[in-house]
């Protein structure tokens, strides 16, 4: 929580030990790690009652990873530049998949 501790919003002597039991493949494209990362930041900020804005959590999540900052948000989105421009959709209700045609995956990263 820089941003918080650089701006005085941080109270002093917080901190967290927080264990993550992944069960997403590692590099199976589906943004597990983000996704962790993104929850982490919204609950440090509530449970530390920093304050900070969903664009502040969402500029420090790009510090972290370049999905981070849709997961933050919360809520479909198209991403441009490196995960920093997002532009919310709403599409319907259904099941989508989604690959990247220039990335090797495995039928596991998708089960």
């Amino acid at each position: 929580m820089k941003v918080a501790s650089e701006s005085g919003r941080l109270p002093a002597g917080s901190g967290a030990d927080i264990s993550i039991e992944k069960r997403l493949p590692m590099g199976g494209g589906l943004g597990g790690g983000s996704s962790n990362a993104a929850t982490v930041l919204v609950a440090l900020n509530h449970l530390w009652q920093c304050g900070l804005s969903i664009d502040e959590l969402a500029t420090l999540g790009l510090t972290l990873g370049a999905d981070v900052p849709v997961f933050v948000r919360g809520h479909a989105a198209f991403a441009e530049g490196v995960g920093e421009i997002l532009t919310p959709v709403n599409p319907p209700e259904k099941w989508y998949l989604g690959r990247a045609p220039w990335r090797k995956h495995s039928d596991a990263s998708y089960l």
